[in-house]
C-alpha cells in the first residue's frame, strides 16, 4: 500500500475461510432430448469472451489418474449419438450453482452416410455405454488390484519383522500372494506369456477390448462376435468380483489379525 495506511487484520477465522475457498467455476452442461445429462464441461471463470468446446463424447469412465491411449493424452468417453441436445451455462461459487442462461438447443448430425447398412445410432451408443459401464468397473478393480499387490508385499515385510517362528504364517502369506496373482491373471491375462510376446490366456479386459475396439470408431453397430465377447466378460466379471471382495474383506484382514498377534509392525491402511 503506497499510502502506508494501516491494514486491519480480519482475523484467523476469515483467513482460514479464504484458504479453504475453492476456485469459482463455469459449467457448460449438455443434455440429450430426454433431459439426461450427457456431459458437463468446465470453463474459465474470468472476464472477457471465452469459448467452451464439447467434443461430442460422454465423459471417460476410466479411473481418475489413468492415462489415455495413443494418440490421445487423456482418456476419452464414448461418442454421443446424432440427435437433439441442449446446452446450459452455470456458475459455481463456494459450492453453490447458479444458472446463467436458458437452455440453448442444437443438433448433432452425422457427417457421412455409408452405403452399407448400419444399426440405429441409439442402439450403437447403447452398446458403447454397456462397454463403458463395464470398463468403469474393471479399471477400478485393476487399480485396487495394484494396491493389493503393494499391500501384500508390505505384509511380507511386516511378517519378516514379526515375533513369529518361520513356517505357518509364511505359508499363509504365500497363499494370499497366489490368490492375488490368480486374480491379476483372470483380469489381464498371463504375465509370463505377455513378457515374451506370446499370446496370453484371454482375460476379462481383453474380451472388453475386443468388444470396444471393433465398434468404438464405427457406427455400423456390434457384430455377434462383439456381443458374445462382452457377454462372456460380464459373466466372468461377476465371479471375479466376488473372489476379489473375499480377498479384500476376509482373507487379507484375517491374515493381518494374525500378524497383529505376532506383534508385527502395521502396514499403511491397516486398522489400529
Amino acid at each position: 500500500d503506497k499510502t502506508m495506511a494501516d491494514i486491519p487484520f480480519p482475523g484467523w477465522d476469515e483467513v482460514e475461510k479464504e484458504r479453504r475457498q475453492p476456485e469459482p467455476n463455469v459449467w457448460l452442461t449438455v443434455k440429450d432430448s430426454d433431459g439426461n445429462v450427457v456431459r458437463r464441461v468446465s470453463g474459465p471463470a474470468k472476464k472477457g469472451m471465452h469459448r467452451i468446446t464439447w467434443d461430442l463424447r460422454f465423459p471417460s469412465t476410466s479411473v481418475i489418474g489413468t492415462l489415455g491411449s495413443w494418440p490421445m493424452q487423456e482418456p476419452q468417453g464414448i461418442m454421443a449419438a446424432p440427435g437433439d441436445y441442449t446446452a446450459t451455462l452455470d456458475k459455481q461459487v463456494d459450492g453453490q450453482v447458479t444458472q446463467l442462461s436458458d437452455p440453448v438447443s442444437f443438433k448433432v448430425e452425422r457427417m457421412y452416410n455409408s452405403l452399407m447398412q448400419e444399426a440405429e445410432p441409439k442402439a450403437v451408443v447403447a452398446f458403447w455405454q454397456e462397454v463403458a459401464d463395464m470398463q468403469r468397473t474393471t479399471t477400478a478393480m485393476g487399480t485396487e488390484l495394484q494396491d493389493i499387490g503393494t499391500r501384500i508385499n508390505r505384509l511380507k515385510q511386516a511378517l519378516s519383522q514379526s515375533q513369529s517362528e518361520p513356517g505357518e504364517l509364511d505359508a499363509q502369506w504365500f497363499e494370499l500372494y497366489n490368490q492375488y496373482e490368480d486374480l491379476a491373471e483372470r483380469l489381464n491375462g498371463n504375465k509370463a506369456k505377455a513378457e515374451v510376446g506370446a499370446i496370453p490366456a484371454v482375460g476379462i479386459n481383453h474380451r472388453i477390448f475386443v468388444a470396444m475396439m471393433g465398434t468404438a470408431y464405427s457406427t455400423y453397430g456390434p457384430t455377434p462376435t462383439h456381443r458374445q465377447s462382452l457377454d462372456i466378460a460380464a459373466k466372468e466379471l461377476e465371479i471375479f468380483s466376488k473372489d476379489l471382495q473375499q480377498l479384500v474383506n476376509r482373507d487379507i484382514p484375517a491374515f493381518e489379525q494374525k500378524l497383529e498377534a505376532a506383534k508385527a509392525p502395521r502396514v499403511p491402511g491397516q486398522s489400529w
